[in-house]
């Protein structure tokens, strides 16, 4: 299964704007993706120290339940799109 997991941080403003172009990149996408949102303060240490999680937003891509792509920041629903077809297509 095909998954994104955006991880943010209470009152970022990247977040939001990551958050937006992910969905907007979803609608556009002809892909069975699951998109979840999480706050840092839900995830345990353990999971933010394997992943490398230094900053926010960072997006996350999972194909068989394995991160195959991740990033830091946030980008226009353009460079999502473009992601979602190298990643998952």
């Amino acid at each position: 299964m095909n998954k994104i997991l955006l991880i943010t941080t209470v009152g970022c403003e990247g977040c939001r704007i990551m958050k937006n172009s992910i969905e907007t990149a979803l609608q556009k996408a002809n892909a069975d993706i699951n998109f979840t949102v999480k706050e840092s303060t839900e995830l345990n240490k353990s999971f933010i120290q394997k992943a490398k999680i230094t900053d926010f937003p960072t997006t996350l891509f999972y194909k068989d339940d394995r991160i195959v792509f991740k990033a830091t920041g946030s980008v226009p629903s353009i460079i999502v799109s473009r992601w979602i077809t190298v990643q998952f297509e």
